[in-house]
């Protein structure tokens, strides 16, 4: 490594970044000296139909994702006439499109011609610098943290394409710019068919639990032979009962948090609770004399806890052992299985079904702060089958969501992989030139 002074024409062998040296051959420059040129975009007018629908793809930086490397897909299409009598400017297929006004410090590869609005700057890199390291290298969380930090103006918040021009990033020699570039975006790749994985399981868990929760624990190719009976809610198998929830269930109990018998307790508001997982994802420890006035709900192993608060946003979670006798918000509703009747893994699934959500939330009063009562989620009917089916359906159902949780975990696995990565082959301390 070899510490130099950054020059005005950049060509230093080594240079000196927030992270420290940078290898020999590695110059510091800004964008703008690594572009051919570089423009913003506009919006033809919206009144003027004839600028619209066109065989011009346009796009802003509301379809751009803080990961994304490429831009595959656009927003509309505008006309010729419409790209001539406007500021939209047309961005080459291997330009880079970065974030300057909405969407600030997103950038991606452009994979095709498209036309750009005035949330974004275009950049045209010279030959010998790759589009997608300098995407890349705008996803360093020092240069995030620059665009953060210069954001400037009134009603919208940007920066000026006059700074963003001046920001400086590592340029190593084109070869290792590639090398780099393809190390991350297999990692990225690897994240995305995580992502995938994790998508087909939540199309099919709810493909199963409709099934599942009609037909009952029977395989796909004999569910015609299932007599149904319709109800209330839907055909269910004749055998099964529907019966409301409070049926099922038992009284559960509140505390003053003042008064709590413990001198620490975890505490669980409702967004600590995932609407994606179904998970208690953060809890809070709290003394006894500086709980919340909410922290009153005492909760059980294996309760269910349903928020009543905009209940449309499906926030539903078990308890595990480590809450057990600890205090949730009042915003929760509370629902602890008689498991003579019900099992509380089914009954979660049953709680979590998009159809239950929506027929509680046909409940829901108040605009600014919509809520339903816990006396109107204990009164709304579920499905009851034996307690053998239900054990089928809780067991098939918790496959699934195993799966979907070890996807979670090697995304985040690679996520952290992916940001260790990019911290080390941008300062240079991993070298990947000979890749």
């Amino acid at each position: 490594m070899v510490e130099a002074e950054i020059t005005d024409e950049g060509t230093q062998a080594g240079g000196v970044t927030e992270a420290g040296s940078l290898p020999d051959g590695w110059d510091v420059r800004t964008l703008g000296e690594i572009v051919v040129r570089s423009f913003g975009g506009g919006t033809p007018s919206t009144s003027r139909p004839e600028f619209w629908d066109g065989p011009i793809p346009w796009t802003t930086s509301a379809i751009i994702g803080e990961d994304d490397t490429y831009l595959t897909r656009f927003q509309r299409t505008i006309t010729t006439k419409g790209l001539d009598q406007s500021a939209a400017q047309v961005a080459p297929k291997g330009a880079v499109l970065i974030g300057t006004r909405v969407g600030v410090g997103k950038g991606v590869v452009t994979t095709f011609d498209v036309a750009i609005n005035q949330d974004l700057t275009a950049l045209v890199p010279l030959p010998t610098v790759l589009p997608e390291f300098i995407v890349m290298a705008l996803k360093v969380p020092s240069v995030q943290a620059w665009f953060r930090n210069n954001k400037r103006g009134t009603t919208i918040k940007g920066v000026p394409r006059s700074d963003v021009l001046g920001l400086q990033i590592p340029v190593p020699p084109p070869d290792e710019q590639r090398a780099i570039a393809h190390v991350l975006s297999t990692i990225q790749r690897a994240i995305e068919a995580t992502e995938r994985v994790i998508a087909a399981a939540r199309e099919f868990k709810r493909s199963l639990m409709r099934h599942l929760f009609t037909y009952g624990p029977v395989p796909v190719s004999e569910a015609e032979r299932v007599p149904l009976k319709e109800t209330e809610i839907g055909p269910m198998p004749e055998h099964w009962r529907l019966v409301k929830l409070a049926d099922v269930t038992e009284r559960t109990r509140q505390v003053d948090p003042v008064r709590n018998p413990r001198e620490r307790f975890m505490y669980v508001d409702v967004s600590a609770v995932s609407s994606e997982s179904l998970r208690i994802q953060t809890v809070t420890a709290y003394p006894r004399g500086e709980a919340p006035s909410r922290a009153r709900k005492i909760v059980a192993k294996d309760d269910i806890i349903f928020a009543t608060v905009r209940p449309y946003l499906k926030r539903v979670a078990m308890v595990d052992t480590n809450l057990d006798g600890h205090v949730c918000s009042t915003a929760f509703c509370v629902v602890r299985c008689n498991q003579h009747d019900a099992l509380p893994r089914f009954m979660f699934y049953a709680l979590s079904d998009d159809r239950f959500v929506a027929r509680v939330s046909q409940h829901q009063s108040g605009s600014s702060y919509p809520a339903v009562t816990d006396k109107q989620i204990l009164s709304e009917l579920v499905p009851l089958p034996p307690l053998a089916q239900q054990q089928v359906i809780a067991r098939s159902m918790a496959s699934i969501d195993d799966r979907m949780r070890a996807e979670e975990v090697r995304k985040a696995a690679l996520k952290e992989l992916f940001r260790t990565m990019l911290h080390l082959l941008m300062t240079g301390q991993i070298r990947v030139e000979g890749l």
